[in-house]
């Protein structure tokens, strides 16, 4: 109260945005009020529109999505990415229409804002900006928040859905500037998935390219036990030079013993480079079979 009693009888423009910010800090819904005066004054509306995402209420939500149908310009901006920031779904419907403006600033806030609710509805509308952005990151972030939006479909527990689209755009995105697309697709995939990944890391190790080969490997630990670790081997035995010996070295982080006579057949490799990883391997496996 004290701190919205002092921006009531302040004039100064900077020395507001000053008081917002330690409102922002220390606020809740009692600050609302005094906030919502300020919230459409240009020069504030930014450290007003954080300071009411970070109170977080569904008032504060309220509060911003019906100033959206006053705000213009840089204020619709700040608006919409408080919103995204607060994850308050329940402005989706304004912020979809949004998402199609002809400025390149808004429609980034609107597809965060949309990623960040992570709502089934809004999947095609990202995929299709994804896709127009070339799956690359540009200026409107539009692949950023598809997989935002993917991500906080897990969250939401729409794994099904989640499983579907990942597996879409692991398919979609095969040129070299898309891999580190491709790569988050295979972790976001892991986390709708679990097991039923196995069979996308395992082709991805078969990659030419290292960053998406070793994408896979790092998921490696999340497919626990003896079954996993025969089918990284499996794999393994069908590789040569430095994608093998980059399996390799992921069997020996996993420790497991089941992995010591394929590590300890490696250590004859042809290739320098599988025998060295063969080597670091079997020295940190053998030391937990004994």
């Amino acid at each position: 109260k004290a701190w919205c009693k002092a921006l009531e009888n302040e004039s100064d423009t900077d020395n507001k945005a000053f008081l917002v910010a330690q409102i922002q800090m220390v606020g809740n819904d009692s600050a609302v009020p005094c906030l919502e005066k300020l919230l459409l004054v240009e020069k504030l509306s930014d450290p007003v529109a954080r300071a009411l995402a970070s109170i977080h209420t569904p008032q504060a939500g309220r509060l911003l999505t019906d100033a959206l149908d006053q705000a213009q310009g840089t204020s619709q901006i700040s608006i919409v990415e408080a919103l995204g920031i607060m994850q308050f779904s329940a402005a989706a419907d304004k912020i979809t229409r949004l998402a199609s403006s002809g400025d390149a600033r808004l429609r980034k806030v609107s597809f965060f804002a949309l990623g960040s609710f992570g709502l089934p509805g809004s999947g095609s509308l990202l995929y299709d900006a994804a896709i127009k952005s070339g799956f690359i990151y540009e200026p409107t972030q539009a692949t950023a928040s598809y997989l935002l939006w993917l991500n906080n479909l897990i969250r939401n527990d729409n794994k099904t859905l989640a499983e579907k689209k990942c597996i879409g755009l692991i398919k979609a995105c095969t040129t070299n500037a898309q891999v580190p697309t491709r790569a988050e697709a295979l972790s976001l995939l892991v986390r709708s998935s679990g097991p039923k990944a196995a069979s996308y890391l395992y082709t991805a190790l078969k990659s030419p390219d290292k960053t998406y080969r070793m994408a896979a490997l790092n998921q490696a630990p999340n497919l626990k036990g003896q079954e996993y670790t025969l089918g990284w081997i499996k794999q393994a035995g069908k590789l040569t030079g430095q994608p093998k010996a980059e399996v390799i070295d992921m069997l020996g982080e996993r420790e497991d013993p089941a992995a010591l006579p394929f590590i300890r057949q490696a250590l004859s490799d042809q290739a320098e480079a599988v025998r060295l990883s063969a080597i670091r391997a079997s020295a940190r496996v053998g030391k937990n079979s004994v």
